[in-house]
């Protein structure tokens, strides 16, 4: 049994797609379709707090140009190992703690010198020794998988 007062914990994603599908439109348009789905709870049943709460989110995912919203296009989140694969193509060096935690590169280290594509020169620095076609997608599935491998 479904109980009522649930609060639904993904409104703010309503919003963006709300955002997406009516942009470029008319802002009051979108901010009255936004109000609506604030959940009543979020906003302890204050209306000005459900609109003041459409409008913050309204200012991060459009672009508001005097009375007409446009729809912000969305970020693509890079990988930390895309990033360092393709500084080392690029250079032939890296520093991975330029684009990974510490424990991030001791993990993908071991990885990615069993697949023959870097070489750990002293100083800690990796230098790249794979091939120029190399996909970073190759490192992050190897470490999946090996995380889920059973233990014995």
């Amino acid at each position: 049994m479904l109980d009522d007062n649930i609060i639904k914990t993904d409104w703010c994603a309503q919003i963006r797609n709300l955002a997406e599908r009516m942009c470029p439109c008319k802002h009051d348009e979108l901010l009255f379709h936004a109000i609506q789905l604030v959940p009543h709870a979020v906003s302890r049943n204050s209306f000005f707090v459900r609109k003041q709460r459409a409008k913050s989110l309204l200012k991060v995912f459009c672009v508001i140009d005097g009375d007409i919203c446009i729809s912000r296009p969305r970020r693509t989140r890079r990988s930390c190992m895309q990033n360092c694969v393709e500084e080392m193509k690029a250079h032939g060096i890296s520093n991975p703690l330029d684009h990974m935690r510490p424990s991030s590169a001791a993990t993908y280290r071991p990885i990615l010198q069993k697949l023959g594509w870097i070489a750990v020169q002293p100083n800690g620095r990796w230098q790249w020794t794979g091939p120029p076609d190399a996909d970073y997608r190759t490192a992050v599935r190897a470490n999946h998988t090996r995380s889920k491998e059973p233990t014995e």
